[in-house]
């Protein structure tokens, strides 16, 4: 008999508050847009390079 079940209960419970707070992480960081404007810069060509991208 093995104790994997209790093994795989142990691993839940430990990954358990950091998975919130990750999640808590997530939703204040990635999810909110920034209000920073980032201006457009202009790439400058390379010469002799006619191909256009």
């Amino acid at each position: 008999m093995t104790n994997e079940g209790q093994i795989e209960s142990q691993n839940e419970s430990i990954y358990e508050p950091q998975k919130e707070e990750f999640e808590k992480m997530l939703k204040d960081d990635v999810f909110t847009p920034s209000k920073e404007e980032i201006p457009y810069q202009d790439v400058p060509r390379i010469p002799g390079n006619t191909s256009e991208a």
